[in-house]
């Protein structure tokens, strides 16, 4: 598998409500962090935000999507995966990744911008 081919199973297995069994999550969300140099922007939002919809036992993988996200974000867009336009789909994975922390009483210290960004996504038509 390649990074896009996780990404494309990892989007499917959230969307369809899939109930992967513990063990093969454990390994799966493994092998997706050794691959994090390979992943886009939206891929690696995919990714977090299969976490957050699974509701994932380790904050620390996600903790590491997350630093992959906003270290993008925070660098204006210097690189080809233009982190300063995150799709509106997106933005509303990312809202419900931040629900997801609060829920567990966690701070993910999205960057101020990013967090309004956020809340504008969600709120829009």
């Amino acid at each position: 598998f390649n990074s896009q081919n996780i990404a494309n199973t990892v989007w499917a297995y959230a969307i369809l409500g899939y109930n992967i069994d513990p063990i093969k999550l454990r390994n799966f969300v493994s092998k997706t962090i050794s691959m994090l140099n390979e992943y886009t922007l939206e891929q690696t939002i995919n990714l977090l935000w299969l976490l957050a919809v699974l509701n994932f036992e380790s904050f620390d993988a996600a903790n590491l999507l997350f630093s992959k996200i906003t270290e993008c974000y925070n660098s204006q867009g210097n690189n080809e995966d233009d982190c300063r336009n995150i799709s509106t789909e997106g933005l509303r994975q990312l809202h419900q990744v931040l629900l997801w922390y609060e829920e567990n009483e966690k701070d993910p210290l999205f960057p101020p911008k990013l967090r309004k960004e956020i809340k504008l996504a969600f709120i829009a038509n």
